[in-house]
């Protein structure tokens, strides 16, 4: 308990299930999906911009994928789960199925790489309260980003839109592409040697 209460709380709920006990969550998820697209429309909300992964690519080393595990997904797991099948002309884009959670269509696609001159932590992160207020999944996850290791790395946003809004989402994406391009920071998908 404390800081790790969360992750704790997901653990207990963590064990085999009757057909019966499953079907009841099921039927708590779809009431959830049915709540979240009622608020949805209650906002008006067309798309949701958000950051479809905590971290830019990481290494291939057992190591770090170990710690940045599908828990560590939050951001895509909430809408959707790697179910990858679509493209469109947007450079290296993904639209996912999204059958998951809450059953939004959902693209990712990235707008810029990571720079080890802006993006590297301060010195003192690990002292900052932000920092010691991380449970140990996050911290494990946060302490995975290296600014030198994964300079030149492509950061991505996530367009997320309502249920059965596929186009809208890939609208989305185009018009986060023309932003880019409009204010001279358009994404140029580079060549990386073998």
């Amino acid at each position: 308990w404390g800081r790790n209460e969360a992750w704790a709380s997901l653990l207990e709920v963590f064990h085999p299930c009757s057909a019966r006990e499953e079907r009841k969550l099921i039927l708590e998820r779809d009431a959830y999906r049915v709540r979240w697209h009622e608020a949805w429309r209650e906002q008006g909300i067309d798309l949701l911009l958000t950051a479809p992964h905590a971290l830019p690519a990481i290494s291939r080393d057992p190591k770090a994928s170990d710690r940045a595990t599908l828990v560590s997904a939050c951001y895509a797991y909430l809408y959707n789960v790697v179910s990858c099948s679509g493209a469109s002309s947007l450079h290296l884009v993904c639209l996912w199925d999204g059958m998951a959670q809450l059953d939004c269509p959902a693209g990712a696609m990235p707008v810029t790489y990571v720079d080890k001159a802006l993006d590297s932590h301060p010195a003192d992160y690990r002292r900052a309260p932000a920092y010691q207020g991380m449970n140990d999944i996050a911290r494990g996850v946060h302490d995975l980003y290296d600014a030198e290791a994964m300079h030149g790395m492509p950061v991505g946003v996530q367009v997320v839109g309502a249920r059965y809004q596929e186009e809208h989402v890939m609208a989305g994406m185009k018009v986060v592409e023309h932003a880019l391009w409009e204010t001279g920071r358009g994404f140029e998908p580079r060549r990386f040697s073998p």
